[in-house]
């Protein structure tokens, strides 16, 4: 229950206190403006790393008992933090950010420094004391690269969360007590941040965040890679997670200096800038930045789980893709214009009629149908205690009392809610007896019905994706940045469990899974039936509560 909790405590804050943080942000004009150099062409508060820094170590503070063993991380994470809010209020010299990082990484090395007597790079092993000077170029350089990767709308934070979310799983596996505890805070809060960060952002990260998000991003991957030999840190391993923003980096500041420029001086030559610059959508480009991450992800398990020449060999393979990202993207536009091209001239021209019957009929067919498939997944009996039964039922009002202010603030429904909702009945429901585990029914139909269902509503979805022009005149985004993100990060954990083979990861996969797919046709009925919206959202609510009595009852 521990890390659940810790989870859902920085989901929750986050998505809570964040609206204050931009109304305050907004009043005392700590914002980014459009200019040439930006994407965003409306102004918006940045500085959001500061709820990430208070959420996390409020929570670090709170669950961690050994806090005089962690006294120079902490000293670490609060120079970065001061050093990117000093810049996001001052706009600070790069040198003066430079300086604050470098401080930061001295005081890095020395809480690792007991933990090894050598350091690795590819399987080569490096003399004294060009080791210290390695790593701490190597920190300086990954905080200052992820700084650099926050260029559009939630791409540093969804890129954290998607890396946290691994190191959570490999930590549970080393049992590393301080990286449980860290990586369970940062994803659930990055969580909750991307719910205002992801595309279209309300909130920047700002140099405060991406800085910080830098900082953890190199302590969890540092951490993990001293795991791997005994009384050696190989740094192979946290090359190959952080291979998207220490492969552009490089990139750009070597073709910066070949021309002769200030390789500090910030310009638009980034992955993000270049794919952005062949005419994709924004949220598209961040998810194919995302997408890119995973599969260096998956090469740095293969690495973990032992595959080491596999893991370096496809390592160059996919960096090398990434150096030519940009021709690469040039070809693609042309398959994205023929797509237009038969989308035009089948999907708009297709009878009124049909979009008819997708409205009055298939869409309310397919709601009956999820509301069969609740029903027959309530739970009825639970190998839970009435103690852990009671807790959650706490947490869950507690969770309803911080949405419904939520809702009073700022009048808009967060789907983000529903998707939780849902998720925690489906994982409560794998955990225990439901209504149709005690039916004794036989049958093709019987034995395959939740992939009926499913199926039957993933198809829903997808209709409404491709006729959403024809339904409203207009091309209607269902999937928001958020959404897009949330698709990578179900899609990374079946990966892991998939490498690794996690027995505690498969039902939370599967719950997961299910109740996006869920969520997905709840924004369907939601666009079709806006006041619809409110009754969804409260049932979310309720179903959790109901499956949780119903436990307690049959205890």
């Amino acid at each position: 229950m521990k890390y659940p909790l810790i989870f859902f405590a920085g989901l929750v804050i986050t998505i809570f206190l964040t609206p204050y943080l931009i109304t305050f942000l907004q009043r005392f004009e700590i914002v980014d403006k459009p200019d040439r150099r930006r994407i965003n062409t409306t102004t918006i508060p940045r500085m959001g790393g500061v709820i990430i820094f208070v959420v996390i170590m409020l929570l670090i503070f709170s669950f961690f008992p050994d806090l005089n063993s962690i006294r120079l991380l902490i000293v670490s994470a609060l120079l970065i933090s001061v050093c990117g809010t000093l810049d996001d209020i001052l706009t600070t010299k790069w040198h003066v950010k430079f300086l604050f990082i470098f401080i930061a990484a001295l005081f890095l090395i020395t809480y690792f420094s007991p933990s090894f007597s050598s350091l690795k790079i590819f399987g080569i092993t490096l003399p004294s004391p060009l080791d210290y000077i390695v790593l701490c170029v190597f920190m300086v350089g990954v905080i200052n690269s992820v700084n650099l990767l926050d260029g559009l709308d939630g791409l540093a934070s969804g890129f954290s969360l998607l890396v946290f979310s691994m190191f959570f799983v490999l930590a549970s596996i080393l049992q590393d007590e301080l990286l449980m505890v860290s990586m369970a805070a940062l994803t659930g809060t990055l969580l909750g941040f991307l719910n205002y960060n992801a595309h279209p952002a309300k909130i920047f990260l700002g140099d405060t965040g991406s800085l910080l998000l830098g900082f953890f991003l190199l302590f969890s991957s540092v951490s993990i890679s001293n795991k791997l030999y005994p009384d050696e840190l190989d740094l192979t391993f946290a090359i190959i997670v952080l291979g998207v923003p220490i492969i552009d980096t490089l990139k750009v500041m070597l073709t910066r200096v070949i021309k002769r420029k200030n390789p500090f001086h910030p310009d638009k030559t980034h992955i993000h800038h270049v794919i952005f610059g062949n005419k994709i959508e924004h949220k598209y480009t961040v998810f194919i930045v995302q997408g890119l991450t995973i599969i260096y992800l998956v090469v740095a398990l293969l690495y973990f789980q032992g595959f080491r020449v596999l893991g370096i060999a496809l390592f160059a393979f996919f960096g090398t893709l990434q150096l030519f990202i940009e021709p690469i993207f040039t070809k693609v536009k042309i398959f994205t214009n023929a797509y237009t091209n038969i989308y035009e001239k089948n999907v708009l021209k297709m009878p009124h009629k049909v979009v008819s019957v997708y409205k009055k009929i298939w869409i309310p067919l397919a709601s009956a149908v999820a509301g069969l498939l609740l029903v027959l997944l309530i739970p009825v009996k639970t190998t839970l205690s009435s103690d852990e039964l009671v807790f959650l039922m706490i947490m869950a009002f507690f969770i309803l009392t911080l949405a419904f202010i939520h809702y009073k603030r700022t009048k808009e429904i967060a789907g983000i809610f529903v998707l939780l909702n849902t998720a925690v009945f489906l994982i409560l429901s794998s955990l225990s007896e439901s209504i149709y585990s005690n039916l004794e029914m036989t049958g093709f139909f019987f034995e395959n019905v939740f992939s009926i269902i499913f199926s039957f509503i993933i198809l829903s979805v997808i209709i409404y994706i491709f006729m959403r022009e024809k339904i409203f005149g207009s091309k209607e985004a269902l999937l928001t940045g958020i959404d897009l993100i949330m698709i990578l990060f179900v899609a990374l954990l079946f990966v892991i469990n998939n490498i690794i083979g996690y027995e505690k990861l498969s039902f939370l996969n599967m719950s997961l899974y299910q109740a996006y797919i869920l969520y997905l046709l709840f924004k369907v009925i939601a666009r079709i039936k806006e006041n619809y919206a409110k009754y969804i959202f409260t049932f979310s609510f309720v179903l959790p509560f109901v499956a949780m009595l119903l436990m307690f009852l049959g205890k």
